[in-house]
């Protein structure tokens, strides 16, 4: 082996490679005939040195280096393999990684660009960086050289670095793919060469949409820095705007710039908070998405303190007097993850308290996401919903922070991190070939269908194999035709599926929500869950004990199966409502008495529906949707008293599957995820395989081959069905499950 080591690295360094041109090699040969020869060439991102990394990890490498050209490989024994790897890195390129990390972190935290930055020992204008960002983030996947550290001469920022312009929501709203932003760079370049200078607006080539100078110095740092901490850069990354200035009508506060940050953290109070994962608040001021939507709220408005009250009043009129108070957890209820969050109603009162604040953020007016908003000559207003805008929030017995409001602006993410090890882990993580039985699902709404069109999500949905769509929500309305209950139709967007998924050879279950039912909960209120003896927290989810609602759901299912050539159903919120610990549902009056009644009134309601489904045709594969798992990393087992009551070896000797739901991604920062640790149990328990459900978030943190390689690690544990889900995936009518950059994450992802 010694030899081998000697053999390998005078290959890698021979003269032929010089320092700083980012070529990498990599050689193993041995003696033996047919031994494992591996080559590999091309312009890679030049980072570090690996030693000693097995052919399996070598490959899952690759999967993050673009580029690469002339690879080949043979193996007999490839856990005696031994290779090298060796990365040329520019020394100028640490120096502007730091600057990188400065300007994202501090566009992030003030939304503004900095006056000036620090690179290598000097103080340089942001023009200058831009030009030293351009070209690097150029020279790393093409022949370009690396800059220079000396600068050219005079170049200055525009004028006006935030120009009101236009915005083109057909182009904002869809992110940029790898090689869709290193055109664009490309054509920065080509305008600096042509100019000397870098233009305040540009038109981004192949479309009508303007982009700012603010914004090109932003999305040049942030990919630097995505690159640093996770070895290669972004394969999605999305469109943003860094600063409202120009955009709005009016200016933030002098000094109060940190309070629209977009880099608050979801919270000093949930747990391991120390090693959270760093990301984006869960209404990210800077998303384009949240941008819109507020400027849509406030429209004509030139005040800021009258959009303010729009905006207040939006969130009251559409999360309260439309939706009402809600408690018991919805099926994948989790964090509020920015606009999706925005459009999740269930909640009690936190949730709009915190978008509230997000809109007046992304709007440039100073928030906390405790209850106060920043205007000049009123100082510190209310904003929470407990008491009128523009009171004192200081006599709102709900508000929990002191004025001004404490920010939670956070330190920069480390490589050296937990959270940014493992996605590097997991994007690395080597291809597992599926088993030939495993279902890969992703879990849709109708407004999926019917806004961005069946074609639209089936064209970006490769790597899977079928798609859950929502026929019955969570809010009561049905997305099919039905004769059963036509008052609640909302349109049809299981035939336009189906026709669509059945050309392609995909298949489609119906997702049916069957307890929870916002509609049938206000209508006939006494109908609900009990979630204390009282009856105080209001509960959108029926009690199974009732028996005219699930004369209902049977004749639903009955209708929906003899009219439409669906694959399978899949059957959600067959639980109860735990909200606040295990033992908090009381039940309803119609129910048995006693102790221990829950699970095995669940199981036989459970029975009922699914003997229904098989007589109507027995063909259809069915699938029932465990309680949410896992809510901020408390998940302990699976016994009944932490699953909603669910008796998961009785559901399982019911249904073709089980899909065991995990909310969030707090697991992130653990070696051994909690949700592997529940697959084990599963099959302990029961003797057989669960799907899982995971959560897909819109964070540039999370690529493709991250979820990609979650769901390696799905396969490691045994599944035999991997789902992704977002907050929004059984809400129905309200939005779209998966925005567009989730859609474009899902399209580059890999086939298995």
């Amino acid at each position: 082996m010694k030899t081998r080591a000697i053999l390998a690295w005078s290959l890698l360094l021979c003269p032929s490679i010089a320092a700083g041109d980012g070529i990498e090699l990599l050689l193993d040969k041995g003696p033996a005939v047919n031994e494992t020869t591996l080559t590999w060439s091309g312009k890679l991102p030049p980072y570090d040195v690996h030693v000693s990394v097995d052919a399996v990890s070598l490959i899952g490498l690759a999967n993050r280096i673009h580029e690469t050209s002339a690879t080949q490989w043979t193996h007999q024994d490839p856990a005696a393999l031994l290779f090298y790897s060796v990365k040329s890195r520019p020394p100028m390129l640490d120096d502007l990684v730091a600057a990188a990390n400065d300007v994202a972190g501090h566009m992030e935290t003030y939304r503004t660009l900095p006056g000036t930055v620090q690179f290598g020992g000097q103080t340089i204008n942001s023009a200058e960086f831009l030009h030293l960002a351009t070209r690097s983030v150029l020279a790393l996947t093409s022949t370009d050289p690396f800059p220079s550290s000396s600068l050219p001469p005079g170049l200055m920022p525009p004028i006006d670095p935030y120009p009101a312009i236009g915005l083109d929501d057909a182009f904002y709203r869809e992110p940029f793919t790898r090689n869709e932003y290193l055109d664009f760079f490309r054509q920065i370049d080509d305008t600096y060469i042509a100019t000397g200078t870098y233009p305040a607006t540009l038109t981004v080539a192949g479309t009508a949409a303007d982009m700012r100078y603010c914004e090109m110095v932003y999305d040049a740092a942030g990919l630097l820095r995505a690159r640093q901490m996770f070895g290669d850069l972004p394969r999605i990354w999305n469109h943003h705007i860094i600063s409202p200035r120009g955009l709005v009508p009016w200016n933030t506060p002098t000094g109060f710039e940190e309070y629209t940050s977009a880099l608050e953290l979801i919270g000093a109070g949930i747990p391991f908070f120390a090693n959270a994962p760093r990301r984006y608040y869960g209404s990210s001021a800077h998303e384009y998405p949240m941008f819109k939507l507020a400027t849509s709220i406030y429209g004509s408005t030139v005040d800021p303190y009258t959009a303010g009250e729009s905006l207040f009043d939006w969130v009251v009129n559409q999360w309260l007097n439309v939706v009402g108070y809600t408690s018991g957890r919805t099926q994948f209820r989790s964090d509020h993850a920015a606009w999706q969050g925005a459009h999740f109603y269930y909640h009690t009162s936190g949730g709009p308290r915190v978008i509230t604040s997000g809109l007046h953020r992304t709007a440039g007016i100073p928030a906390s996401r405790s209850g106060a908003a920043y205007f000049d000559g009123s100082g510190w207003v209310n904003i929470d919903q407990h008491r009128a805008y523009g009171t004192d929030p200081l006599n709102n017995p709900f508000y929990y922070d002191p004025v001004p409001p404490r920010t939670l602006n956070h330190p920069e993410p480390d490589p050296a991190d937990d959270f940014v090890q493992r996605i590097v882990e997991l994007s690395a993580h080597a291809p597992i070939a599926p088993h030939t039985q495993e279902q890969r699902t992703v879990y849709v709404n109708a407004s999926d269908v019917l806004d961005y069109g069946a074609d639209y999500i089936l064209d970006r949905s490769g790597a899977f194999d079928a798609i859950v769509l929502t026929v019955k929500t969570t809010q009561g309305g049905l997305f099919y035709g039905s004769t059963g209950w036509p008052e609640r139709e909302r349109g049809d967007a299981l035939l336009p599926l189906l026709s669509a998924a059945h050309t392609r050879g995909k298949k489609v279950y119906a997702g049916f929500a069957t307890l929870a039912d916002r509609d049938t909960s206000q209508a006939q209120p006494t109908w609900r869950q009990q979630l204390n003896e009282s009856g105080a927290y209001p509960n959108l989810l029926i009690s199974p004990c009732v028996q005219d609602y699930q004369n209902t759901l049977i004749s639903l299912l009955q209708n929906l199966i003899a009219n439409y050539d669906i694959d399978g159903v899949a059957l959600s919120s067959l639980y109860y409502g735990q909200e606040f610990s295990g033992t908090d549902t009381v039940g309803h009056p119609d129910c048995p008495t006693g102790t221990n009644w829950m699970p095995g009134v669940l199981t036989d309601y459970a029975t009922d529906l699914v003997d229904v489904i098989n007589v109507a045709d027995p063909t259809l594969e069915t699938v029932i949707l465990s309680y949410p798992l896992g809510y901020q990393n408390t998940w302990g087992d699976l016994s009944s008293g932490t699953t909603g009551h669910q008796d998961l070896a009785a559901l399982s000797g019911i249904a073709d599957h089980v899909a065991l739901v995990a909310v969030g991604t707090y697991w992130l920062p653990q070696a051994d995820p909690w949700w592997v640790s529940a697959v084990s149990e599963y099959q302990t328990l029961t003797g057989s395989d669960p799907w899982i459900s995971l959560m897909l978030t819109s964070e540039w943190e999370y690529g493709p081959l991250f979820y990609r390689g979650v769901m390696n690690e799905a396969r490691e544990a045994g599944v035999s069905g991997i789902n992704f889900h977002t907050t929004l995936s059984v809400m129905g009518e309200l939005s779209p499950a998966f925005t567009r950059p989730q859609w474009k994450t899902l399209g580059e992802m890999p086939r298995p």
